[in-house]
């Protein structure tokens, strides 16, 4: 059923995009995300975002290896490859047989090309193993991509939460992403970190400045800035346009509901105004923003 629905969805997509392509593109010559989109310059192009955590090899064994590679691909190439190759990767369509939907010939085409930007909604990486008994696995992902999420990497930044801190996983996924892709523009649509849990609320969030920032190094290393992804000691040089930080309020997150809070900016609930506070991160990121607005306006 899963499947059956990401391809519907992956159609849907598909067809909308020659909709506004056809239709609206050249009179509105607008976007289809938001202000943001504006604001970087990007007219009149369609972003889909995917939410995933990179998945690590367990260790170097090459069944493990094999198992990273099937996780990436139940992760993102299930949904990215039919957009930019036209087709389901080959190694789903060999484990799933007919259990995976196939495109027409006119949905492949419909669907091949029909995106502008990937939106990237980062928040940890994870490792995985190969499992050696796939009812050992828990998810319908798992089992059907025949490998099992070992343990997530990083810091537990915000307490005893699934969120972490592992910026490298960012590099990492933009590496991918470009190898596979053909360096896609990227937008990183979410990235953020909440609260620390059952420690008392206060607006000095000096882990929140340090989870931004160690991304927004990531990102500055990943588009070529000096740092390597691998031995071979080889830029990314990743198409990333912008950063977006998660959230700019308190809200509901989710299954988390208000137990985690991702805003720059707290919300009192109690209050009847819902009285909002700026935390220290917002005033770093702000000054980031302006300082960087400041440099590229001289040059």
């Amino acid at each position: 059923m899963p499947y059956l629905a990401m391809h519907h969805m992956l159609i849907a997509h598909g067809r909308a995009y020659r909709l506004y392509e056809q239709n609206y593109k050249t009179s509105q010559n607008g976007p289809f995300i938001s202000e943001v989109v504006i604001l970087l310059g990007y007219l009149g192009e369609i972003c889909l975002i995917i939410t995933g955590r990179y998945c690590f090899r367990a260790s170097l064994s090459d069944e493990d290896g094999q198992a990273q590679t099937r996780a990436n691909a139940w992760k993102f190439q299930h949904i990215l490859d039919p957009i930019y190759k036209g087709n389901y990767p080959d190694i789903m369509k060999n484990i799933l047989g007919d259990a995976l939907p196939s495109f027409t010939e006119e949905e492949s085409k419909i669907l091949k090309g029909a995106l502008d930007i990937i939106g990237i909604n980062y928040y940890l990486s994870t490792r995985v193993k190969n499992p050696e008994n796939v009812e050992l696995c828990e998810t319908a992902e798992e089992i059907d991509g025949r490998f099992k999420y070992a343990e997530d990497l990083g810091e537990k930044i915000s307490g005893d939460t699934w969120l972490r801190l592992h910026s490298p996983g960012l590099i990492y996924l933009l590496a991918m992403l470009k190898n596979d892709y053909d360096s896609p523009k990227i937008l990183i649509t979410e990235n953020g970190c909440a609260d620390i849990v059952g420690a008392p609320q206060t607006i000095h969030d000096s882990h929140r400045i340090r989870y931004i920032s160690e991304h927004i190094l990531a990102l500055h290393q990943a588009i070529g800035h000096g740092n390597t992804v691998d031995k071979e000691k080889e830029c990314v040089n990743s198409n990333v346009i912008g950063y977006l930080a998660w959230s700019l309020i308190d809200n509901f997150e989710w299954t988390d509901g208000f137990s985690m809070k991702f805003g720059l900016c707290s919300v009192d609930l109690n209050s009847p105004q819902k009285t909002r506070s700026i935390k220290d991160s917002a005033r770093f990121y702000k000054d980031f923003i302006q300082k960087q607005r400041d440099y590229y306006r001289k040059t």
